[in-house]
């Protein structure tokens, strides 16, 4: 990237993770967006669906497709030029996704969590079909929360923790699986 204004559309073109784009030295935003990002998407969607005549269901349909959606996910995280276009597509399917806001999670609902992933792996989607959820939910919660369930502690760690991550770390690098450079 030579030019300043090309990062933008780079950003908007390139599906990679913001790891990715840090790795080739461009400078992007991660974590929540903010509430001036969620405007820009909203108004942006918006305009989409008035310009191409769309009702809520034919824009639903258009966000969840699972086909080429003709540079439509380009021009929204155009909306937000410190975003890449992969995350402004997990933004908007999230936001959009009627089970995303269902509330807290109950420990029923853990161990509903726990029998689907046994029963369909990390098949998020079907996985959120049984426990009626987001799938994005369902990974999250089973990834952060019920899968470590009485196993990850809290708390300060041990000095024998700490040798431990130390010892692990230096064997990671010897082996040259981690670059202790940076």
């Amino acid at each position: 990237m030579s030019e300043r204004k090309d990062i933008p559309e780079f950003l908007a073109t390139q599906w990679m993770s913001v790891k990715q784009f840090r790795d080739a030295s461009i400078s992007c935003r991660k974590g929540p967006f903010t509430r001036e990002e969620v405007g820009q998407v909203h108004a942006a969607l918006g305009t989409y669906k008035k310009e191409n005549d769309l009702d809520d269901e034919q824009l639903d349909d258009l966000i969840y497709s699972s086909q080429p959606t003709n540079g439509f996910w380009s021009r929204m995280a155009h909306a937000v030029p410190q975003r890449g276009v992969k995350s402004v597509f997990y933004h908007v399917r999230r936001a959009r996704d009627p089970l995303a806001k269902a509330g807290k999670w109950g420990a029923a609902e853990d161990e509903q969590l726990r029998r689907a992933v046994q029963k369909k792996g990390n098949d998020w989607v079907a996985v959120a079909e049984l426990v009626q959820r987001s799938p994005a939910d369902c990974s999250d919660r089973f990834c952060q929360h019920t899968q470590y369930q009485g196993i990850r502690r809290r708390g300060a760690w041990s000095s024998e923790e700490e040798g431990q991550l130390h010892h692990a770390i230096e064997e990671l690098a010897r082996e040259g699986k981690l670059d202790m450079s940076t």
